[in-house]
This record gives structure tokens, sequence and C-alpha cells, in this order.
């Protein structure tokens, strides 16, 4: 069974991740990104692998823009805590960091499944 961050946990995160006056945007948003991980379709995952609910949780933060500053540090911090509930830690350079997140943001990388592909070996067991 998988470990998730629920959209009342993502609010706590925002305060380790981000700076002393962020705002919400849009609460709606913050619990669609929370929800993106864990859905299903027809009772089948979407999402099978720490890497795939890993990038899932980075894209919708990075893309979506649930608060007013800081999504991106946000976005890291959520995939860092949602790989840790599921037994990995994601240990990824600040250099890849940013440029993975520039093309996020920019569309250069716009799938989950790629974001997947440039994590994966970043993560490690525990």
């Amino acid at each position: 069974m998988t470990s998730h961050l629920d959209a009342e946990r993502l609010l706590e995160l925002i305060g380790e991740s981000t700076g002393r006056h962020t705002r919400v945007r849009d609460a709606s948003v913050l619990y669609a990104a929370a929800a993106r991980p864990e859905s299903t379709i027809l009772k089948v995952p979407t999402f099978e692998t720490t890497a795939e609910r890993a990038a899932a949780i980075l894209h919708s933060v990075i893309r979506w823009e649930p608060l007013d500053m800081w999504n991106m540090s946000f976005g890291w911090c959520a995939a860092e805590k949602l790989a840790k509930a599921n037994g990995s830690d994601l240990v990824i350079p600040a250099f890849d960091r940013m440029a993975l997140a520039d093309e996020v943001l920019s569309r250069r990388v716009d799938t989950v499944a790629e974001i997947s592909e440039r994590i994966a070996p970043f993560l490690r067991d525990k």
C-alpha cells in the first residue's frame, strides 16, 4: 500500500519550503495537486511507481501554481515527502532540480512520464 500527502499535509509543507509571506493562491488547485498521485480509473492506479507519483505532484505544483510564489521549491518539497512516505529518498542535485523545474514550467518537459524518467535515477530505497 502506498502512502500519500493530503491537502492539509501540503499546507504544512508550505512553511517548510517557501518564504513566510507565501499564500495559497487557489485552494482547489492545492487539493487537486494532492489528489493527483492517488488517482485511479476503473480501480486501476493512474501512477503505479514512486517515481510516477512524485512526478505527478511535482508537475501539478509547478504547472498549476497553487501558491502565489515559490511553487518550484514547494513542488520539490512535496515530491520528496511523497517519495519518503513511500519508502524512498529523492536525492537530486540542486542544478538538476533547477533545470528540470525550469523545463516543466516552460513546457519543454510536459508530461508526468517525462518527469518520472528524469527523477527515477535519483530515488534511493530507504
